[in-house]
């Protein structure tokens, strides 16, 4: 991978396939396709140092497991490291990390601007199964939507995140988005979600929220 964000350092999605595990080091990266998907047990580690600037359209960073959820023999999987993910050059409709049906999923990341139409910050998306036990520090900056919760639809998710711990620091200089979102039948119960940040002054109403529950709960799930 090219640490001097010349060339595109796509590539990395090859090495995670095939190890695992990739170490980014220290140094400014590029990328334009989507790393992923990335299942149980494969890890993206980043020193100290390292910028992502995204260039594509759609999720950066993708983790789902697809996988029985009872019978896998290993846990884990994420991002971890506090990587700066910038989409200031992504396509609208874009995601820093998009991530969810992963028992023990583990996300350290900064994300921002990613401030496009449609844009998230980090997406916990269940589709599958499950992101219990999960363990995330999220640090937003100027993004449309800094952190959903989501239910994708599969019936058998029940839309858990339990005994998870959550800390999102967010940090707007424009209000344009909402910060948190629950969102169709996504719900958390038996851990904890820390939440900090500073939202800027402004003379008129705000027409965004901190906390937002919307969208409706799919079959077969909670309402």
């Amino acid at each position: 991978a090219d640490v001097t964000g010349v060339t595109d350092s796509t590539n990395i999605i090859a090495a995670i396939t095939a190890n695992g595990l990739v170490v980014l080091g220290p140094g400014t990266y590029y990328m334009s396709s989507t790393a992923g998907p990335l299942a149980t047990n494969q890890w993206v580690v980043c020193m100290p140092g390292v910028l992502i600037n995204w260039l594509g359209t759609g999720d950066c960073f993708r983790f789902v497991d697809t996988s029985t959820y009872t019978t896998r023999t290993t846990q884990g999987g994420g991002i971890i490291g506090r990587p700066i993910i910038d989409g200031t050059s992504d396509g609208a409709g874009s995601t820093a990390v998009h991530a969810g049906d992963i028992l023990q999923l583990h996300v350290d990341v900064a994300v921002q601007n990613f401030s496009k139409s449609g844009d998230i910050g980090v997406h916990f998306d269940n589709q599958n199964y499950w992101t219990e036990q999960a363990v995330a520090s999220v640090g937003t900056n100027n993004c449309t939507l800094d952190v959903v919760f989501d239910c994708g639809g599969a019936t058998t998710s029940a839309g858990s995140f339990d005994r998870g711990v959550f800390s999102i620091y967010l940090s707007h200089t424009t209000f344009t988005g909402d910060c948190i979102t629950w969102q169709n039948g996504a719900f958390q119960v038996g851990g904890s979600l820390l939440v900090q940040g500073n939202i800027n002054s402004s003379s008129s109403s705000f027409t965004h929220s901190v906390f937002t529950i919307t969208g409706s709960a799919p079959a077969g799930h909670p309402s």
